[in-house]
């Protein structure tokens, strides 16, 4: 809990822990939830063929 509690001072924050810099949505930020989707879908056609 050390590491995820407030440091008091940002100049001590460690440094893994800081958000990335935005720098907007890219197609690589897809590429995890469109894997989800055909995955349920695969599920779907598995259970329709049982």
């Amino acid at each position: 809990m050390n590491l995820v509690n407030p440091p008091g001072d940002w100049s001590y924050v460690y440094s893994p822990l800081l958000h990335a810099e935005w720098h907007g949505l890219m197609l690589t930020d897809l590429i995890f939830p469109f894997f989800l989707f055909i995955v349920g879908i695969s599920i779907g056609y598995f259970f329709k063929l049982i």
